[in-house]
Order: structure tokens, then sequence, then C-alpha cells
């Protein structure tokens, strides 16, 4: 009697999701910070598809490079209530220019700390933490500390209408024509708008950011 053996095709096939979310803390008072947001982000899963795969294939500048920072995010009426906008992410990517923005960008900041812009890399990194099992979070750090951005109020006075009264941030790339922190050739990877946080120089804010890479 002959034993055969059946072959079994192999199911090389999975999808890969991703979902992010964000904490942002007043870390004036490093010993007892307060938290200002936290909530998740929208992925613009359009770049970010496209993104991973530039990426994998080793292109240069599709990596994570930068945090950018808005005030267009939301609308307080004169009764004081809040209306927020909707994040500006698609399904489909930015194919030849990138046309994904901020609602009103203001300012941006470094956070590749491979790049010899970052600033002090302890306080603006990029870590990959390893799950063992089948998902990989990205954790970005950024620090506005009290000198940034340089032309801020002296101190928060209440405003909501001011350039540094932030109420969207998202992650970006480079230009990956150019390598350079061009923002408006730069593609947008994730948007997350939120109430509004004045930065001034009598505070220090700290901006966690972590993605996650699951394969489903």
């Amino acid at each position: 009697m002959t034993n055969k053996l059946k072959t079994i095709p192999a199911d090389d096939s999975a999808g890969v999701g991703a979902d992010g979310h964000v904490l942002i803390r007043d870390i004036t008072d490093e010993n007892n910070p307060e938290v200002l947001v936290n909530k998740r982000n929208a992925i613009h899963f359009g770049n970010f598809a496209k993104h991973v795969a530039y990426a994998l294939s080793g292109k240069p500048y599709f990596n994570i490079h930068y945090m950018a920072f808005g005030n267009g995010g939301s609308a307080v009426n004169s009764s004081g209530t809040i209306a927020y906008k909707q994040p500006n992410v698609s399904d489909l990517p930015d194919l030849i220019n990138p046309t994904s923005r901020l609602h009103n960008y203001q300012y941006h900041k470094v956070v590749n700390n491979l790049s010899t812009s970052v600033g002090i890399s302890t306080e603006n990194k990029i870590e990959v933490i390893p799950s063992g099992r089948s998902h990989t979070d990205i954790k970005i750090t950024c620090t506005l500390s009290y000198g940034e951005p340089n032309t801020q109020s002296a101190f928060d006075n209440g405003d909501v209408d001011g350039d540094f009264v932030f109420d969207e941030l998202a992650l970006f790339s480079l230009d990956p024509a150019t390598g350079n922190e061009d923002y408006a050739n730069s593609y947008m990877l994730t948007h997350v708008i939120f109430h509004p946080i004045q930065k001034s120089q009598n505070r220090r804010i700290e901006v966690v950011y972590t993605l996650r890479i699951q394969m489903l």
C-alpha cells in the first residue's frame, strides 16, 4: 500500500491594518503632568499603504519624519461650543502631488531621531516596540519646549484664535523627490483633531503618538 503525501496549498495571504492613539500632556511640572488629549487618530490609508510599500522596497524618504501642528481643525462659537472638522484622510493615495493637508498649518517639528535636524533626540524620537505577536508599535514622541515656536505668546491667556492655539496635528514623511522638509511636497500619513490647546512660553507640551501595525 502506497502512502501519498497530500499537498496542502500554503495560505500566505494576510491583511495589514494600522491604527493610532495620541496622548498630549502638559509636562511643565514633570512630577505632575496634565493630560490634555487622549484619543485615537485617523489614518490616511491611501498614503500609508503606499509609503509602507516604498519603504519596504528600500526607497528613501518614505519614513515618518516630522509632526505638523495646525489651528484649523475646530471653531468656537459665541456660546463656547466647539465644532470639529473632519480629518483630511482617504483610502485613495495622493498620486502625483500631495493634496492631503492640515486644515491650517502653523508649525512642524522633526521627530526622526536619525536626522541631524531632530534637535534633542531624547525628547523627539521614533521608537519601534515589538510585541512578540502579530503587531508592532511605532511610538513617536514630540516635545514642544518653552521656546517653541519662537513667536508664541509669553503666557497662556485663554486665547482661542492665536496662531499657536493648536487643534490638529499630523505625521508627515519627507518630500520623496528631494528628501527636503518641504511641507508643500510632503505626504500626510495621519491626522487627528482635538479641542484647542494654547502653546505659550510658560508651557512644555509633550505629544506621544503611537501607531500599531497589525497583520490580520
